[in-house]
């Protein structure tokens, strides 16, 4: 594909052809590069005119791009190497522009590259726009930065050896309705990789969140519901963080999280913050899966549940394992007035219920306020 290198040699202005060291303004397919020669730019419309770039490389720019509130589109669909170099000096001027990313690929590595390591892209919204679902980008790098994310159709897979990806502004899971088999963001990355929300994020439809493989989700701002919010932990020891002024607001939405397929260790810090609807479930019984809380207070909803076994019949296993955070120090789960509750076959340690539940066929380490009963229809009425 042709190179196209900014040069300015008229103004800043991307779009006359005489700035450019080719002497054309770049289009579709194109690779797009700013270097330490190439002065401020400005774009005054979404660039290119129609189709997308196939690269963009700003790793050696050292001035400032103005996007005026527009859009760079970029993504072949499924390129062997990197689409976009945000550099690590250039400045970006203002803070309502965007590149859109579009992805075909579900290769987990090498291909869809992103380097957002450049702290100045938190003034740079990041949209995600896919074929299908569970189509991948791979970030290379340490920490990396955005403004708003907003994945508009279909799935995004992270992949990367990154430690932190931080989302500076809002995040909206604006999903496409009809695609709702695969989560709207997930991270498989090394251990201790973090994405940071920041600021808001709002569910709007479908599966939310996936962490995978050690990944942690830090939720600085307001998680709003629209739909049910699904965030399932695979072969994971992570952490997930309301912190700050983190808060869940839900309507009737359910706050779920499933262990799956593998052992793994969740550790979910509400921060005191209430909420309507909990739900921790696990899809197979061959593997111990263990969900830990802190202090948690449930107005309307707690459902924890073995698999394989419906209301009914009794567990020979108690694979799921719900506990304190820190082991030997009971942690108090309050259910509201109006709350219904459903647990099975769960193995609870260091838990305080404030006020007596009754539980079906599970056991029992340093917890106070609960009791086993035979016959799940007794605490299920009024479902």
């Amino acid at each position: 594909m042709p190179t196209r290198t900014f040069r300015g040699t008229i103004d800043g202005d991307w779009h006359k052809a005489g700035n450019w060291l080719e002497g054309a303004v770049p289009v579709a397919g194109d690779d797009v590069v700013f270097d330490s020669s190439s002065p401020n730019c400005y774009i005054s419309s979404n660039v290119p005119a129609s189709g997308r770039l196939q690269t963009l490389n700003m790793s050696g720019y050292n001035n400032t791009f103005t996007f005026n509130g527009n859009k760079i589109f970029i993504g072949p669909g499924d390129f062997a190497g990197t689409i976009f170099n945000g550099g690590s000096t250039c400045n970006f001027s203002d803070d309502n522009g965007t590149i859109e990313f579009y992805t075909t690929s579900t290769s987990t590595s090498g291909r869809n590259i992103i380097v957002a390591t450049n702290p100045n892209l938190a003034k740079v919204n990041f949209d995600f726009d896919n074929n299908a679902v569970s189509r991948t980008v791979f970030f290379s790098g340490t920490n990396h930065y955005m403004k708003n994310l907003k994945v508009i159709k279909n799935g995004i897979v992270f992949y990367g050896n990154y430690d932190n990806l931080y989302i500076n502004g809002n995040i909206d899971l604006s999903i496409a309705s009809t695609q709702l088999s695969s989560a709207a963001l997930s991270n498989n990355g090394n251990a201790g990789n973090i994405i940071h929300i920041l600021n808001n994020a709002t569910i709007s439809a479908g599966n939310g969140i996936i962490l995978l493989n050690n990944a942690n989700l830090y939720i600085y701002g307001r998680l709003t519901m629209l739909s049910s919010l699904y965030i399932a932990t695979t072969r994971i020891t992570g952490e997930i963080k309301f912190l700050n002024n983190g808060e869940i607001i839900q309507n009737t939405e359910i706050f779920t999280l499933v262990n799956s397929s593998t052992a793994g260790t969740i550790t979910i810090y509400f921060n005191n913050k209430p909420i309507n609807n909990l739900c921790l479930a696990q899809v197979t019984n061959a593997y111990i899966n263990t969900f830990r809380i802190d202090t948690l207070t449930v107005n309307r909803l707690f459902f924890i549940k073995t698999p394989m076994f419906p209301l009914g019949l009794h567990p020979t296993v108690r694979n799921l394992i719900v506990r304190s955070h820190t082991n030997g120090q009971q942690v108090n789960v309050t259910l509201g007035s109006a709350c219904k509750h459903y647990v099975c076959g769960v193995n609870f340690t260091d838990i305080n219920f404030t006020k007596p539940i009754k539980v079906f066929n599970s056991v029992f380490n340093n917890c106070t306020n609960v009791e086993n009963i035979e016959f799940p229809t007794l605490i299920t009425s009024g479902f």
